[in-house]
């Protein structure tokens, strides 16, 4: 099973104060089931697990659904990952 990153757990439960949060995930169809099991469901306001959806990062598509799911623009949107956030123009 996958580990999750506490650092990141902590950053989670801190951002809902100042922004709304969207995991975006390369895992496999069981995301749902390993955030439940590892504690960390519940701390982003929605999730884009590209299992689901058909696609793969890097793949643009990703971000611009992960910001088009949030109603936010993509300049609103910010990546944790060295690839940049690209979402809908």
């Amino acid at each position: 099973m996958p580990t999750v990153d506490q650092e990141v757990v902590t950053l989670l439960r801190d951002l809902p104060e100042v922004a709304s949060v969207s995991l975006v995930s390369d895992a496999t169809t069981r995301l749902g089931q390993d955030l439940e099991r590892q504690g960390p469901a519940g701390l982003a306001d929605r999730a884009v697990n590209t299992a689901r959806i058909g696609l793969a990062e890097p793949d643009p598509q990703v971000q611009r659904i992960a910001a088009e799911r949030s109603a936010s623009p993509s300049t609103a949107c910010s990546s944790t990952t060295p690839r940049p956030c690209r979402g809908s123009t």
